[in-house]
């Protein structure tokens, strides 16, 4: 051992000794527009040594000026690579000049409100010397790996004031950021698009922010803003038949559309025939819309995505809202359980006033003899949140809205007979959300959550002739019924490993039991003998109980990376099946996103996705009112699949050309 010391020692000595006379090497060099790499070029060939070093370690077209004269080749390196973030050492015959060994350290944390304690979805969060950025997720939390030492950070939110944060970045930290609202308007500026508009950039062009301040700008029906509303006067989307609700984006259906609400599926998305949607514009904080170009974690529909998350409500102060317009009653109340840990929000939404909205049916949809019109609708969110601690959350949410119309119409016929209908239209969406988020590290986030669906519609008509206004002589009855319930399992990752490197994996699972029947009975008075007159809810007990149980299991990973400083892609890959007792079903579908950033304004883009959708909507095409009967995929109706292909550019205008008034 020691012999292998006084070895190892001799031959460091015997470098020190050939490594002084390398450095005190004279040369001179005067140059007035030189590059790095031909300087070091110089020194090599003056100095007679070789130095090794990639020209990747310098910017290509930027030059120096040096001028040198009799100094040493240390002297003149240091010199040459005083603006360079590399170091170099000396050894025998050669000089190695390596790039900087600067630690790395993460900065992450939540964003929110400063009044209200809410996290904001997809904050910015800039990084001005080294350009680097993210965005926060569903749940406001952010992550940014940054170079050690003093930086800075700039934070923004649509209808926010900018916060700059200047810090020693030394080890992996957790920051949470408070941003204020902007309450000071100092001029009205007009511009194509910039950063105060209600709809934030984004890199993919088939996809839609809104925010929940814009709402109010879209047209209105009897003075509700509605987001379904303001989302349908984007390009490709467009509404139904005016009344009958219903969202088609670039040519899919209306059923081949996915509607979230705090992550969970419903199923219909409006209320009064389609007048507006479930969404209570005092609950929103968030919506984003995909018309194209999928994310691997969204799936189950092949047209699009309307993602819409709530508010959270306000941790330091009970506050209330209200309004009352031409259609509805709307109020909301939100305040802490305990300051600064958990609050509660409730909203709610009834008709007040269907003397209004009845003869709008009545001359629309219902015949002009219709007596006795009833319409009737409510909705409730009820959202709570308690932080545990710093790195755990819950939430609960739940939604319950119920539409019911009815209407009985006579019609005369010949000498003493009389025909009647009685028609009843009901349907009802039911969420409950339990949701845990998790803190793993720095760049690791989780929020597992558990979910109950409840979906209701039935469509009865019921017409019988009668003789002298008591006889009964024959009838026919049409019933349309649904009622769909799911319970399920979901855990979502959020892992950052660094500024330019994003990916979103998870798993889900959920048990659902379908049941949709039509009947109909067209018979002479046998089945009611002894009662003299019954109405549409005597014709329940016929329904039959049988359905189609279903287990759905999926998996999704999604990489959204940097190739190059021009180049982003987002690669993503989901698996799905949906097993039954008459089927069993696996399929892949494959996501790819790629955006090329051509010039400082110019950016070309490209997807590709494959959807599967194991949902069918049935309609019958000689109602005239909804009727929506919702089938799973069995051995004879297969899975619905769509391939999807986009090419897009965008072109950024100028700011600079922008006006102010």
């Amino acid at each position: 051992m020691n012999k292998l010391i006084l070895l190892f020692s001799f031959f460091l000595f015997f470098e020190m000794c050939f490594a002084q006379p390398i450095a005190s090497k004279k040369i001179s060099l005067s140059y007035s527009k030189i590059t790095v790499s031909e300087a070091l070029l110089q020194v090599s060939k003056q100095a007679e040594i070789d130095i090794a070093f990639s020209d990747h370690f310098f910017k290509r077209k930027s030059t120096i000026e040096i001028h040198l004269t009799e100094v040493s080749v240390e002297e003149a390196l240091k010199k040459i690579l005083s603006k360079v973030d590399v170091e170099y050492e000396i050894l025998e015959k050669r000089i190695l000049i390596y790039k900087k060994q600067i630690p790395y350290y993460t900065l992450s944390g939540y964003i929110q409100d400063r009044y209200s304690g809410e996290r904001l979805v997809a904050a910015t969060v800039y990084n001005p010397t080294t350009h680097q950025s993210t965005i926060s997720n569903d749940y406001g939390f952010y992550s940014l790996t940054l170079p050690a030492g003093d930086t800075e950070l700039v934070f923004n939110y649509i209808g926010c004031e900018e916060k700059r944060l200047r810090l020693n970045l030394n080890q992996n930290s957790q920051k949470n950021i408070h941003l204020s609202s902007s309450v000071m308007l100092q001029e009205v500026i007009i511009r194509p698009q910039n950063e105060n508009t209600p709809y934030s950039s984004d890199k993919n062009p088939s996809s839609l922010e809104i925010n929940k301040n814009s709402i109010h700008l879209s047209p209105s029906v009897g003075g509700e803003a509605d987001l379904v509303r303001k989302a349908q006067l984007s390009n490709g989307i467009q509404s139904g038949t005016d009344g009958l609700g219903g969202i088609f984006v670039r040519g899919g259906g209306s059923d081949q559309n996915l509607i979230l609400l705090d992550g969970v599926p419903v199923y219909i998305p409006y209320h009064l025939l389609g007048l507006f949607s479930i969404y209570n514009q005092y609950t929103i904080r968030h919506a984003k819309i995909y018309k194209g170009s999928f994310p691997a974690r969204y799936g189950g529909r092949l047209s699009s995505v309307f993602d819409v998350h709530t508010r959270e409500g306000n941790q330091y102060k009970w506050t209330g809202m209200g309004s009352v317009n031409l259609v509805n009653l709307n109020a909301a109340v939100e305040g802490p359980i305990q300051k600064g840990k958990g609050s509660i929000l409730v909203a709610g939404r009834s008709l007040h006033n269907g003397f209004l909205l009845n003869p709008f049916l009545k001359n629309t949809y219902f015949s002009a003899d219709s007596e006795n019109i009833n319409t009737t609708f409510f909705d409730l969110n009820v959202k709570l949140n308690y932080i545990l601690s710093q790195k755990d959350r819950l939430y609960l949410s739940f939604y319950h809205g119920r539409d019911k119309m009815q209407s009985v119409t006579q019609y005369p016929i010949i000498d003493d007979y009389l025909e009647e209908e009685a028609l009843e239209l009901d349907w009802s969406n039911s969420i409950i959300a339990l949701r845990w988020n998790h803190l793993f590290s720095d760049k690791l986030f989780s929020n597992m959550t558990l979910t109950r669906i409840v979906y209701m519609h039935n469509y009865s008509t019921l017409n019988e002739l009668i003789f002298s206004e008591e006889i009964l002589e024959e009838y026919y009855y049409l019933d349309f019924y649904s009622n769909n319930k799911d319970i399920g399992i979901k855990w979502d990752f959020d892992y950052l490993p660094s500024s330019t490197h994003y990916i979103k994996f998870g798993v889900g699972i959920s048990n659902q039991d379908f049941l949709s029947e039509v009947n109909n009975i067209d018979e002479q008075e046998i089945l009611f003998e002894e009662i003299e007159d019954f109405e549409l809810d005597d014709f329940d007990q016929f329904r039959e109980s049988n359905g189609l149980l279903a287990l759905q299991f999926y998996t999704y990973i999604e990489d959204h990376f940097s190739i190059h400083p021009k180049w982003e892609v987002n690669l993503g890959l989901r698996a799905s099946s949906f097993l039954s007792l008459e089927s069993n079903y696996f399929r892949l579908e494959p996501r790819l996103f790629i955006t090329n950033k051509l010039t400082d304004k110019l950016s070309a883009s490209a997807s590709f996705s494959r959807m599967i959708q194991y949902l069918h909507l049935v309609s019958y095409a000689n109602i005239r009112l909804p009727n929506d009967l919702w089938l799973a995929s069995d051995k004879d109706l297969l899975p619905q699949e769509s391939w999807q292909g986009e090419m897009g550019l965008a072109w950024e205008i100028n700011s600079s050309n922008n006006k102010a008034i």
